[in-house]
């Protein structure tokens, strides 16, 4: 057996090889409820809030700073948010940068109406507080196997944003906003659903 942790990866293994179907099993992956679903109390998420600089209303993401991660159009619908809504919402950004991903770096590098916070990590005390806290967990990959992030944030109470493609709609299902991580316009648009 070839045990893979979604239908998409096993689509994509069936696509690449001559493996017959039966072979194929999905094993999802699971949360750590210990970690992500903690008691966290409205002055542990203020605490958080104020040592990491947040102070208005922010969405979040978590992941790697790298090319299929797509951060640069998350920053980018965010710029386009705070243009048509004015800079009332800030976006924190977690994640180390892996490889070169000049788009990101240029766009991240931009003036802004709003305010960007990137931090390479963050203690797991703050992870679940901050994440609690933020009015969305936006999680716009062109391409995961899994999308454990997703999973971690429902846990953490987030309200979530997504991708609609590879994995991502199959772990989400009905329980977050999909969009076309391509679109700029289509997760900004997303930002402002759970911003009203």
């Amino acid at each position: 057996q070839i045990i893979v942790d979604s239908d998409a990866t096993g689509a994509e293994v069936l696509a690449l090889t001559r493996v017959s179907p039966e072979r194929i099993t999905t094993v999802p992956l699971a949360v750590d409820h210990e970690r992500f679903g903690r008691e966290t109390s409205p002055e542990q998420v203020a605490a958080a809030q104020e040592h990491h600089g947040l102070q208005r209303p922010y969405f979040m993401t978590i992941g790697t700073i790298e090319p299929r991660r797509n951060t640069a159009r998350l920053v980018e619908a965010y710029d386009l948010w705070c243009e048509r809504n004015g800079p009332e919402l800030d976006l924190l950004v977690v994640g180390r940068r892996i490889g070169s991903y000049p788009e990101a770096e240029e766009v991240l590098a931009r003036p802004r109406r709003g305010t960007v916070h990137v931090r390479t990590d963050l203690p797991d005390g703050d992870l679940v507080a901050l994440m609690r806290g933020a009015l969305g967990f936006v999680f716009v990959s062109l391409v995961e196997g899994f999308g454990l992030p997703v999973l971690e944030a429902f846990v953490a109470g987030a309200p979530v944003i997504t991708a609609a493609t590879t994995s991502l709609p199959e772990v989400a299902g009905d329980a977050a906003l999909l969009v076309d991580p391509a679109d700029v316009g289509a997760i900004a648009e997303a930002m402002g659903r759970l911003a009203a």
